[in-house]
């Protein structure tokens, strides 16, 4: 990025014929503004501001520093500060040259002389001289001070159960601070959302003035889906008590184009309107053909050529609830849809999750089993499902059991729209009266050959189970339990 600032800003000063007389006008140093900050944290987590300065959480403590009038100051600051305390220059020389460049008042001496003082001590005592320089890069976000009017990026795509340990806890009061969490939650092992929710949000609040504009690349599991975008879809800040709200303005639905590693959709949003449905600035682009690998190197005139796109409109799939998933329609089919959808209806069926392996589908999802005699099969569970190592490194297990506890099954990929493709089977120990799986006692006697197939995977799946299962407990449940079975899941 820096490199490129470079070549552009450079541009400017030459022509084609080589060396410009307008270079003379580039008189000051410029500062290029690409800097490597956490912009979540900076401005959140380790930030204290009041009036007159800034506080700033770092490894060696609170470092106080004075509020500057715009970022170009604050910069210039930082490098006279990092010059004086390597050069072993004394305060008094230091604070005539920041106060001759009008970089700070005569009122923030104190906080000048603090800060000076603190670090000239850190660069004797081997910290070097190149902390103004790092916390000009880490609290840029902060120091910034303005915000802007149009805010562009594609923040960080990670679960907040895939998070360290470390940064969940750094993070945890953003989360809560802005309602973001499904239903409040943040266990691990439960909640579906992600890292980018939160960048979003404090990015509308941090940097995107009132009436800015946002646009960022995020997940489409943050409008479409009921799990792990329930708190996003709520679009209205209300940390620190403030009740601004926002909306989005118009989506670029990229799940049907082979673009990304899971569905992206392209989303611009404002800031200080309500958000209002239906809203009818929803586009769908849709592949033609086969679906190809998008080569990144390609022109949008190339890419469109092979890209339809239909318009849409969207609203909240349930009616009562603003925060639901959003169901999109060709706006002539939506009163259709609300007829379909009036809660005021009966319902004879519940859409649910399903079975959940936790993390072990190659080992309880079988390839064709083949019967041998009345009531056993031969089974071999289908390994290309699969992919902790752990369980791909134990590989296949081939061998003749009771047929009693193997289904078929249909998952995703078995399903188009209005038929079922095919189907698969999946091993399942559980039972209407042991939902929470056959206690081993019972499983090795009713079906030991399956019970002592499952063994074969034992440490395998107890750590899968510990790792992943929301109410596993070793103790009482077996390890081969599965997760999401109820007396629905052997419903006729």
């Amino acid at each position: 990025a820096k490199a490129n600032y470079i070549l552009i800003l450079f541009s400017a000063f030459f022509d084609n014929c080589g060396y410009d007389n307008k270079y003379s006008a580039l008189k000051e140093p410029v500062t290029i503004p690409v800097f490597i900050a956490d912009s979540i944290l900076a401005p959140v987590v380790y930030t204290e501001q009041n009036d007159a300065t800034l506080k700033l959480e770092t490894i060696v403590g609170t470092l106080e520093l004075p509020k500057f009038e715009n970022f170009t100051k604050g910069s210039l600051f930082m490098e006279r500060l990092s010059y004086f305390i390597h050069e072993k220059a004394s305060y008094e020389v230091f604070k005539k040259n920041v106060l001759s460049k009008k970089l700070v008042r005569n009122e923030d001496e104190p906080v000048v002389r603090r800060l000076f003082d603190r670090l000239y001590v850190l660069h004797r005592s081997g910290k070097d001289s190149f902390w103004p320089i790092i916390l000009r890069n880490s609290f840029a976000p902060v120091m910034i001070g303005n915000k802007f009017d149009y805010v562009v990026g594609n923040p960080p795509w990670i679960a907040w159960k895939s998070m360290s340990k470390r940064y969940r806890n750094g993070t945890l009061e953003i989360w809560k601070s802005y309602g973001i969490f499904e239903k409040n939650a943040y266990d691990k092992k439960t909640t579906h959302d992600d890292f980018g929710m939160a960048v979003t949000y404090v990015s509308v609040d941090q940097y995107l003035k009132e009436g800015g504009s946002m646009a960022f690349l995020l997940p489409a599991s943050f409008l479409k889906s009921t799990k792990g975008g329930e708190g996003f879809r709520k679009f209205e800040i209300i940390r620190n008590g403030q009740n601004v709200p926002f909306s989005v303005e118009t989506v670029h639905d990229f799940s049907n184009v082979k673009l990304f590693t899971i569905p992206t959709m392209a989303i611009k949003f404002i800031k200080g309107n309500k958000m209002e449905y239906p809203m009818n600035a929803y586009y769908k682009f849709i592949q033609k053909g086969k679906k190809r690998k998008i080569d990144p190197h390609f022109t949008w005139a190339q890419v469109s050529s092979f890209l339809s796109v239909k318009k849409e409109a969207a609203k909240p799939v349930d009616a009562r609830d603003k925060q639901s998933a959003w169901l999109t329609l060709d706006a002539s089919e939506m009163p259709f849809a609300d007829k379909v959808l009036d809660p005021t209806l009966p319902r004879c069926y519940k859409g649910r999750k399903g079975i959940e392996p936790l993390g072990a589908k190659g080992v309880y999802i079988l390839k064709t089993p083949q019967s041998v005699e009345e009531g056993r099969l031969r089974i071999v569970n289908d390994l290309s499902r699969q992919k902790r190592a752990d369980i791909k490194k134990k590989g296949e297990h081939s061998d003749v059991i009771e047929e009693k506890f193997v289904f078929p099954m249909l998952g995703g990929r078995n399903i188009g729209k209005w038929v079922v493709k095919s189907n698969e089977f999946m091993l399942v120990p559980h039972s209407e009266k042991f939902v929470y799986g056959l206690p081993e006692d019972v499983l090795s006697n009713e079906a030991p050959d399956t019970y002592c197939w499952l063994t074969y995977f034992h440490d395998e799946l107890l750590a899968s189970r510990e790792k992943n299962g929301k109410f596993f407990n070793p103790k009482i449940h077996p390890f081969y339990r599965l997760d999401n079975i109820g007396p629905y899941t052997f419903a006729p």
